[in-house]
């Protein structure tokens, strides 16, 4: 039966790799989903209503629910190629299993600048709302703290941080929760457009602009980026195979649900978008609206506690992406695939993540970084999804190969790399020349060290 000729084989074990089980498997279920949450973070949108709000001309719910469809079908494609390939890595690994290993150096170069600035933003948006509050205090301390607190953790290993991000994801939930109540009790009170149900938020003729719905889902997708992070951890959790795929589609619909009620809501309250301060402040003046000063300061609290969470689990992915193309060669081994002995965990690639957080931070602002970004996320998106068809579809076809099976294999990953596709072409042009220079970088030095692409600088795999 073609069902069970397309199971995935049950064993997990790195040696068939050619790799060797460094980390400890001890992360369940929850833990990945609790991971995921702590990386998106539930309170993801509160940064980017200004700026969201503004580019797409006051339709925030609809750019988060054009966001998730694009994401849905992109997490699908994570599960079935964790559940095929249960390495560290993310797309990375993917790519370069299902495709071809100079592919998948592309797609991890890209994926290496995402995770990278990942924890960037998280400092730059906590050192903006601290300067927001506190004007007097000077910009680089706080960035100094953030990065040196989000590192001392991470180096206590996955546990501490798995233990740290439960409870700092549990407040963010009790923040988005008190978010929403405080806006239903606004808007019956008179406040904003003064009801609680309307179409404006997902659809003003006076304003509507499909083209401006995607610019602004292309900028807003970053409130979703984390919930691919657990594929990164795919060596220390049980049972991998199915963990993986779960925790990710769970993360995802998850956080669609907070992020389209808190995107609604906060466009009910403040229709006019065009007055919102265009950074991460907007959403301090919103909730000042909703539940006064007290509650403005509760939000500028968890703001940091969401950026702190965000930090710890960008610094988690990135430093195992990095772990995974050192430890095939593609950069320096001795270096990235490092591991303490200690911690089990990739230590110099975390001080490494510390240093460059520390020095971009005085270099970029929140949306410019966003943006850049963003476009190494799809890049990695539209490659997991391609990795689904080359993986399923043609190097392990199963002979009968159904309706459903294509299906699964085929039209749902097409479906997620067309309209991950169309949200890439409507990403902000002026930042290209950063993503260009850094591809660029990474294709020369790449270049150089397969002598022009002639060798593929990779363990060796051996074929089932």
């Amino acid at each position: 039966m073609a069902n069970e000729q397309a199971q995935q084989p049950q064993d997990s074990s790195l040696e068939s790799y050619g790799y060797k089980q460094e980390f400890s498997r001890v992360l369940k279920l929850r833990h990945l989903v609790l991971y995921g949450l702590a990386y998106v973070t539930p309170t993801a949108p509160f940064p980017m209503l200004g700026i969201v709000a503004i580019v797409s001309v006051g339709h925030l719910a609809p750019v988060y629910l054009v966001a998730m469809f694009a994401l849905f079908f992109t997490a699908t494609s994570y599960g079935k190629m964790a559940a095929r390939h249960p390495i560290a890595g993310s797309a990375y690994s993917y790519s370069q299993q299902a495709i071809h290993p100079h592919f998948g150096f592309v797609i991890g170069w890209a994926l290496f600048l995402t995770y990278i600035l990942v924890p960037l933003l998280s400092v730059i948006a906590a050192r903006d709302l601290c300067l927001n509050i506190a004007p007097s205090f000077p910009s680089w301390l706080w960035i100094v703290l953030f990065v040196v607190f989000m590192t001392a953790i991470n180096f206590f290993g996955i546990k501490v941080t798995a233990g740290a991000n439960a409870v700092m994801t549990g407040a963010m939930i009790i923040a988005a929760a008190l978010f929403v109540l405080l806006a239903v009790i606004a808007l019956t009170k008179g406040v904003g457009e003064g009801v609680l149900l309307s179409t404006k938020p997902f659809y003003n003729p006076a304003t509507f602009n499909f083209h401006l719905i995607l610019a602004g889902s292309a900028i807003g997708v970053f409130s979703y980026i984390g919930f691919d992070g657990v594929s990164t951890l795919a060596e220390e959790v049980e049972n991998p195979r199915v963990n993986i795929g779960r925790a990710t589609v769970l993360v995802c619909i998850f956080c669609a649900v907070i992020f389209v009620v808190v995107a609604y809501l906060a466009q009910m309250v403040w229709p006019d978008f065009n007055s919102l301060p265009r950074d991460v402040s907007a959403v301090l003046d919103i909730s000042e609206r909703i539940g006064g000063q007290v509650f403005r300061y509760f939000i500028f609290l968890i703001m940091i506690v969401a950026g702190v969470s965000c930090a710890l689990a960008g610094q988690v992915s990135a430093a195992r992406i990095m772990y995974g193309m050192g430890r095939d060669g593609v950069l320096p081994r001795k270096f990235f695939s490092y591991v303490s002995k200690k911690y089990q965990i990739p230590s110099y690639n975390l001080l490494l993540i510390a240093v460059v957080s520390l020095v971009l931070a005085f270099l970029m602002n929140f949306e410019i970084a966003a943006q850049v970004l963003n476009y190494g996320a799809f890049l990695g998106f539209f490659a997991v999804n391609l990795s689904v068809i080359f993986e399923y579809a043609i190097k392990h076809r199963p002979e009968n190969f159904g309706p459903m099976e294509v299906w699964r294999y085929i039209l749902m990953p097409v479906i997620g790399m067309l309209v991950c596709g169309i949200i890439f072409m409507s990403l902000d042009k002026s930042v290209l020349v950063y993503v260009s220079a850094w591809m660029a970088f990474g294709l020369v030095y790449y270049g150089i060290i397969t002598r022009g692409f002639s060798r593929i600088v990779k363990m060796k795999i051996e074929e089932e």
